[in-house]
């Protein structure tokens, strides 16, 4: 698959099939991501591969409990966000968010992976670049992804998603990414005009 296409075809899938997806296509998309451009070739990355049952159902549920307390507080926002879907699927939507539901999938992935960081901003920024590395590499392996960060907006949750999977203290969370074959084929969402998002000088 050529760059162009992944990118204009990636979508981000939160329903996968029961397949295993093999070591040796995990470490080719790994290395991919470590190809990301970095901060005086810094490489600040690590990623954290988990296969265990236990462990995805722990994240999940730790990010199930963040978007409770994140989205809970966002009600009226999100009524007015999904208020043109009409009122059930308003409604249906709005549930989702503010009971968490949305990020229970992350324990029915078949893999997650934990990406961490140096904690400063070249190394935030070096991390960002190395995950969308990840989620084209994965796209030529007709694998899907869907990149989540909603276990970071509580910091209790952060530390708890830290210590299941060994992440020191002094690193950051940039990413929780649900990875498999996907079971879903969701329709492409609208996008600015190139007008509206570039100045030229």
């Amino acid at each position: 698959m050529d760059i162009l296409t992944a990118i204009h075809t990636r979508r981000s899938i939160r329903e996968f099939l029961p397949k295993k997806v093999p070591r040796e296509l995990l470490e080719k998309i790994i290395e991919a991501a470590g190809r990301a451009p970095s901060d005086e070739n810094n490489q600040p990355w690590h990623f954290t591969i988990v296969e265990d049952e236990n462990i995805k159902n722990k994240i999940a549920h730790i990010s199930v409990e963040a978007g409770k307390k994140y989205f809970g507080a966002k009600k009226n926002d999100l009524l007015k966000k999904f208020s043109t879907m009409g009122r059930a699927r308003c409604e249906e939507m709005v549930e989702r968010f503010t009971s968490g539901s949305l990020f229970s999938f992350l324990g029915n992935a078949p893999v997650l992976i934990v990406i961490s960081s140096k904690n400063d901003v070249f190394s935030h920024c070096s991390t960002g670049a190395a995950v969308q590395n990840l989620l084209l590499a994965a796209m030529e392996f007709d694998l899907a992804t869907c990149w989540t960060v909603i276990g970071l907006t509580d910091p209790e949750g952060n530390d708890q998603i830290k210590n299941i999977v060994h992440i020191p203290n002094d690193r950051i969370i940039v990413s929780v990414l649900a990875l498999g074959y996907p079971a879903q084929e969701p329709k492409p969402r609208g996008r600015k005009k190139i007008s509206e998002i570039f100045t030229w000088i």
